[in-house]
């Protein structure tokens, strides 16, 4: 597991991070939406 964590920081991580914090925020939204809608 830690392996993988450093394999990744060293890839860049801080694209990984922004990328899931697009996705969370991604799907915030769309949930948003939908209860606006219905």
């Amino acid at each position: 597991m830690k392996k993988l964590f450093d394999y990744l920081r060293k890839k860049g991580a801080l694209v990984v991070s922004d990328y899931l914090v697009f996705m969370v925020l991604g799907v915030i939204v769309y949930v948003l939406v939908l209860r606006e809608i219905l």
